[in-house]
């Protein structure tokens, strides 16, 4: 089993589909850790709004690491994946490198590190980092144009643009959008 913590449920459901094409991995196999889109009222007061997302709530649960503990005692849970875009790194402590050809490469690696300094001492063999330059719109985006989506400043709007559509904000929206990913070969198109 594979757990999610993102900042959002369609984001969730990107990574499902991008999951479901690349492992052949379905959603019976994932558990969606943060955001919860299905709590109760006593959910919720319980448990400090597991309805809620956000760069804020990935590192408030990576820092408390208390539902990350619920779910690796569970026997056959293993991964997590921690999901945050780079729109707002500069709101959680990340200065931004020299926009060169390492770009990229070299901003990932920092919010990775910083992630790291979230879980302190904590174990972090569990952890899949998935790491969107920008916007996880931008995954999207390289289902509709050609070339490198990293280097677009607003790969949300770009992508309502070019797919006529306005970007995914929920489960569904996010599911219906990125379900081309399903299939590995769409996945390895948009790879280069």
């Amino acid at each position: 089993m594979i757990g999610i913590i993102s900042e959002g449920t369609s984001d969730q459901a990107i990574i499902t589909n991008i999951l479901s094409g690349v492992c052949k991995i379905d959603s019976s196999e994932i558990t969606y850790i943060r955001p919860v889109d299905n709590v109760d009222e006593t959910d919720i007061n319980g448990n400090g709004n597991l309805t809620l997302g956000g760069w804020s709530r990935v590192k408030m649960e990576c820092e408390s690491k208390e539902l990350i503990d619920q779910f690796l005692t569970i026997e056959g849970n293993e991964y997590i994946i921690l999901h945050i875009d780079t729109a707002e790194c500069q709101d959680y402590g990340i200065d931004r490198p020299v926009k060169n050809k390492e770009y990229c490469k070299n901003l990932r690696k920092l919010v990775i590190d910083e992630i790291k300094t979230w879980l302190g001492d904590y174990p972090n063999d569990f952890a899949i980092y998935a790491v969107a330059i920008e916007e996880i719109d931008a995954w999207i985006l390289t289902l509709y144009s050609k070339g490198d989506s990293s280097t677009s400043a607003d790969p949300k709007s770009k992508l309502e643009h070019l797919a006529k559509r306005k970007a995914p904000s929920t489960y569904a929206e996010g599911d219906d959008i990125s379900r081309p990913f399903r299939k590995n070969k769409n996945f390895q198109n948009c790879m280069g």
